[in-house]
């Protein structure tokens, strides 16, 4: 099961905005910690990306509130530490067994290595819990990932953000008291082309590949997406985020599908704190 949010620790990535790193200024103080919450709800063809019971798909409709707490202070001139922590709560319509609580934790460093391109080392901790009384633990993940990622200006209201990404994931899931091992190197490349139509409406249209090489299992995964989506900023700490796309590929795994089309709409606002 996943999230139609960026979820790279899970194995999908979602291009979406991250927070704006401080840059130097002298006056006023840059604010380097941050307090961010979020609802997103969507629509999904196949929640589990996999056959079910009956040879089919599963369809559901999700709600997903989260909030996160982030510090990018700099430590040079072109380096910054990212530090976030965040939580969110996965609530699906009629799947209500598959729900779950995401915790997760996020260090690491950004590296401006030219005016238009970066790279990033992160270390991140997840663990998936299911909600309610028992509250069980079902899935952990320790990952590191380096991205390289850059972005071109076209023209004054054009330009097109690319980036690679390979981390490895050290990932167990336990279903039943029995534990599966999931570790695995993914690969990521993708391309976002955005156009401000007005400072405070942008169009964006993003295109990914992503591999997935598993190193306990036989398996490998390929699987492509394609996603348009409309931002508004409502003001300088709201924003309105409506995206609908598909994803496809294949898996060594017969039970595994990737076929997916997909709606949905997100606000989320961000309070500098410090």
């Amino acid at each position: 099961m996943r999230s139609l949010l960026e979820d790279n620790d899970l194995g999908i990535l979602r291009i979406r905005d991250q927070p704006q790193l401080p840059t130097q200024t002298a006056q006023p103080p840059v604010k380097i910690g941050f307090f961010s919450a979020r609802l997103a709800i969507a629509s999904s063809d196949n929640i589990l990306l996999a056959v079910n019971d009956v040879g089919g798909l599963t369809s559901d409709i999700f709600l997903r509130p989260s909030i996160a707490f982030g510090v990018y202070p700099n430590l040079g001139p072109q380096t910054a530490l990212i530090a976030t922590a965040d939580l969110g709560l996965q609530r699906y319509a009629a799947q209500s067994s598959l729900n779950y609580d995401d915790l997760r934790f996020r260090v690491g460093v950004r590296q401006g290595l030219s005016p238009r391109s970066y790279g990033q080392l992160i270390v991140t901790y997840q663990e998936l819990y299911r909600p309610g009384g028992n509250r069980g633990r079902f899935f952990k993940n320790t990952a590191l990932g380096l991205t390289l990622g850059r972005r071109d200006p076209i023209t004054p209201k054009l330009a097109l953000d690319s980036y690679y990404l390979i981390q490895y994931n050290d990932a167990q899931s336990t279903s039943s008291g029995t534990a599966t091992d999931f570790s695995r190197i993914f690969h990521s490349a993708g391309t976002y082309l955005g156009y401000d139509i007005t400072p405070r409406v942008q169009l964006g249209l993003s295109y990914q590949l992503n591999l997935i090489d598993y190193t306990a299992q036989p398996r490998y995964d390929t699987f492509q997406q394609v996603l348009g989506q409309v931002v508004y900023r409502l003001n300088s700490s709201l924003r309105l985020n409506l995206y609908g796309g598909v994803s496809f590929g294949r898996s060594s795994e017969p039970r595994v599908r990737f076929n997916d089309t997909f709606f949905g709409a997100t606000i989320d606002a961000t309070i500098p704190l410090f």
